[in-house]
């Protein structure tokens, strides 16, 4: 089973494959702008499951 933590990761990385010379520069702020929200989203999940047994 996957769990939010990789899921996060999972978005998070494909997010920071995408070739942003392909976009156009407004385009490639929103990428950039979605992979600093996955980022801080699984910041946030880390740091809120700590001490947890991830149940």
């Amino acid at each position: 089973m996957t769990t939010s933590a990789d899921q996060l990761a999972e978005a998070r990385a494909a997010v920071a494959a995408v070739d942003l010379n392909a976009f156009s520069r407004a385009d490639a702020r929103i990428v950039l702008d979605i992979e600093e929200t996955l980022a801080g989203l699984e910041q946030a999940y880390s740091e809120s499951s700590e001490g947890t047994d991830g149940a």
